[in-house]
């Protein structure tokens, strides 16, 4: 019988809406972020991360634990995530960061993190995700992994396009 599953693949790329948009994937530089193509938007026809379900998830209380960071010092990020639908899901809850200061060119986000879970219909989970320092260094000029003091934004949500956003600084 149709429908007695539930689908809960997310995509692990992003399908563009023409060729004027290639390469298309969530984790490029500000740098190589093109203008539309002639008259077509520029955002993706299905964004890094999309996927669909026969029900509806809402993301709420996003929180962090504290937004001011001492470098080396972990960050605890909490969203509760409610099934609002009428059948059973699973839903693959995803967090991005993004760097907003670094001295070498970093990617508008980067996937450090997800969980799965399933939820019946009405049913409320809180979810919690550390940031390592590991999640906030990079490569720098001189070739060798570091963490710089800085500003930066952490989105959670369903898709790499989420537009929940909470920021810290690293000092």
């Amino acid at each position: 019988m149709l429908g007695e599953v539930n689908p809960s693949g997310k995509l692990t790329v992003t399908i563009p809406q023409s060729v004027g948009q290639l390469p298309a994937y969530y984790y490029q530089k500000h740098i190589n972020y093109k203008k539309g193509y002639l008259f077509a938007p520029n955002e993706p026809i299905f964004p890094f991360g999309f996927g669909l379900s026969y029900t509806k998830f809402r993301y709420s209380n996003l929180a962090i634990s504290d937004t001011i960071v001492n470098v080396g010092d972990s960050v605890e990020v909490c969203v509760d995530i409610s099934n609002v639908g009428d059948v059973l899901g699973k839903e693959v809850c995803q967090v991005y960061l993004q760097d907003e200061y670094a001295s070498v060119l970093q990617p508008i986000r980067s996937l450090i993190g997800f969980k799965k879970v399933t939820l019946m219909p009405g049913d409320t989970e809180t979810l919690r995700f550390m940031i390592q320092p590991e999640d906030m260094s990079f490569t720098g000029v001189n070739m060798q992994r570091q963490i710089e003091a800085g500003r930066f934004n952490v989105f959670v949500g369903g898709s790499s396009d989420t537009k929940q956003m909470l920021s810290y600084v690293l000092k």
